[in-house]
């Protein structure tokens, strides 16, 4: 009996570079058996729609683009109840999510490994009715990703971020937010704060392996205070370089689901993507919710 993949291509992503590749991912996936269906997206949400419609129908789905295809594409599938196994194939202008994972960069490789490998359960975090596959952030930087144009993107590629974060630097202004979970309750003037499932925040951060595992049903809270002199500024980068968290200027945890209450204009970034704030927002992970092809 043949097999059936469905894939999900970005084709604006990352210098278009996956619509490049196409007819050789296509070849990859025939040559191990697969029948092929392929859809392009147009528009911000058109993943979340197509997977939602289509996945049911197919033995695979594959997502090929930027942190954002994927981010839909995971969203579809949650919200339409299936669940089938997950490549991904990153193809956007910096791939934050691949690298977490230490997926290689090349497509053609990329492709070939989604044929090789099996895929494991993964959590997957939800934001109020919206979800996340590996943050959801606020504050210092968490626009720069949603901000910066797709002509930039293409370009440049990390570095257009990089521009547009320090074109952000002088509007950094401290938060007050409140988190409550299960067990612990954060008060204070925040610069940045990250709930994550992933090894990296921001893309930029990096945190402890011992400290984090992708399946284990929880969530990491990052939250770093507003430094009010320069000793504070030092031990916020000493403590982000080192991991080692001064828990006065720098609370991190991990916890199943959080309660956070802030301003209803502050803004939020789900995986690279804009959120609307509100003055009370839930966040939780779902364990499990996704079989991801990985190693």
């Amino acid at each position: 009996m043949s097999k059936a993949a469905l894939l999900i291509i970005n084709p604006r992503a990352g210098k278009m570079r996956g619509n490049r590749f196409l007819a050789e991912i296509i070849s990859i996936f025939t040559d191990h058996g697969f029948d092929n269906c392929v859809y392009m997206t147009r528009h911000p949400g058109d993943g979340v729609d197509i997977c939602k419609t289509h996945a049911k129908d197919f033995n695979l789905v594959v997502a090929i683009g930027g942190d954002g295809t994927l981010n839909e594409v995971i969203s579809g599938m949650i919200e339409s109840g299936v669940k089938k196994p997950l490549g991904y194939i990153p193809a956007g202008s910096t791939n934050v999510f691949s690298g977490n994972l230490g997926l290689t960069p090349d497509i053609l490789s990329a492709a070939k490994r989604i044929m090789k490998c099996s895929s494991k359960p993964m959590d997957i975090g939800r934001f109020e009715n919206r979800y996340f596959s590996f943050i959801a952030s606020f504050g210092a930087f968490s626009k720069t990703s949603y901000a910066t144009p797709q002509n930039a993107k293409n370009t440049l590629g990390h570095m257009a971020y990089i521009f547009e974060g320090i074109k952000e630097m002088p509007n950094i202004k401290p938060i007050h937010v409140r988190v409550e979970t299960d067990t612990q309750s954060f008060e204070d003037d925040y610069i940045f704060g990250a709930f994550s499932n992933s090894l990296t925040v921001a893309g930029i951060l990096k945190l402890d392996k011992k400290r984090v595992d992708l399946s284990d049903g929880l969530l990491e809270i990052l939250l770093i205070k507003y430094p009010k002199n320069a000793d504070q500024f030092s031990r916020v980068l000493s403590g982000l370089n080192t991991k080692h968290y001064d828990p006065d200027i720098i609370s991190f945890c991990s916890t199943k689901k959080a309660t956070v209450y802030a301003p209803k204009d502050m803004d939020w970034s789900l995986d690279g993507e804009y959120a609307a704030g509100a003055e009370i927002i839930h966040v939780e992970t779902l364990h499990n919710a996704i079989d991801f092809i990985r190693k």
